[in-house]
């Protein structure tokens, strides 16, 4: 009898613990699984550079998704190496892939000529690069800034320092901001284009910085290594901060580190 009762609680006991390793096990996988479906998701959604890029988060929640731009062709592509001022088309190829890697839900810059079309922002945080006015034909050229608002300013990034907006710029603004009064402007003194062409370069050099979480106004960037680095990002649509005298004075000092090391 008390032989019998023995086996009985050892064959309970085998049995409750192979159902608990069954169910840790299984709750183990489902771990795993989330997680991997986690990184996924992160993965389409983040630049594999930093996971700092957009700050904030869900600011596309409210926001309606702005239509694909059209491929660069190879000749649009070839005028960044070549030194050309920048045009719509590829101030929009930027923010699309911009978009693509942050919050930021940045407008069609050739609204600017049809403002009906302008969709009011929802979210806290806006980036947004403008023409000086509105872009007649394809390939049309025109000065390029860099707006952004923080959720309670509109900080102006401005490669001419000019601290002032035209006019079809301030009617943009209004239709981003339709509802409340547009927040007040502060135009920041950042890094000037040392030629009449590169407006369009710096600012996309501006939007990733803010994107990246970095302030535009303390970035010293290397301009010689802009337009290459431009042309990469738009090539491999991804969207990393450009190259800047910090970073370059950084690894200069590795480098010299090591090579003292191996003296």
């Amino acid at each position: 009898m008390g032989v019998s009762n023995r086996s009985s609680r050892i064959t309970c006991s085998i049995k409750s613990c192979t159902q608990e390793l069954l169910a840790s096990q299984e709750e183990d996988g489902i771990v795993e699984r989330k997680k991997g479906e986690k990184e996924a998701r992160m993965a389409t959604r983040r630049s594999t550079w930093s996971g700092q890029a957009g700050k904030g988060s869900s600011r596309k929640e409210e926001e309606e998704e702005e239509e694909l731009a059209p491929p660069l062709s190879a000749s649009e592509l070839d005028e960044i190496l070549s030194g050309e001022m920048l045009s719509g088309e590829h101030i929009n190829k930027f923010q699309e892939i911009l978009s693509a890697f942050t919050d930021y839900n940045p407008r069609n810059v050739f609204f600017i000529g049809a403002m009906e079309f302008i969709k009011p922002v929802r979210s806290r945080e806006h980036l947004q690069i403008l023409p000086g006015r509105a872009i007649q034909v394809p390939g049309d050229i025109t000065h390029w800034i860099c707006v952004y608002h923080d959720g309670a300013m509109l900080h102006v990034y401005d490669s001419l320092n000019s601290r002032s907006l035209s006019q079809p710029q301030e009617e943009y603004l209004k239709r981003l901001f339709p509802c409340r009064r547009r927040p007040p402007l502060v135009f920041e003194h950042v890094q000037s284009q040392p030629n009449g062409v590169d407006c369009g370069v710096f600012a996309a050099a501006f939007a990733t910085s803010v994107a990246f979480g970095r302030d535009p106004v303390s970035e010293l960037y290397i301009h010689s290594r802009m337009r290459p680095h431009l042309h990469d990002l738009l090539c491999r649509a991804v969207i990393e901060p450009f190259p800047t005298f910090a970073e370059y004075d950084e690894y200069e000092e590795t480098e010299e580190r090591l090579r003292n090391l191996k003296l």
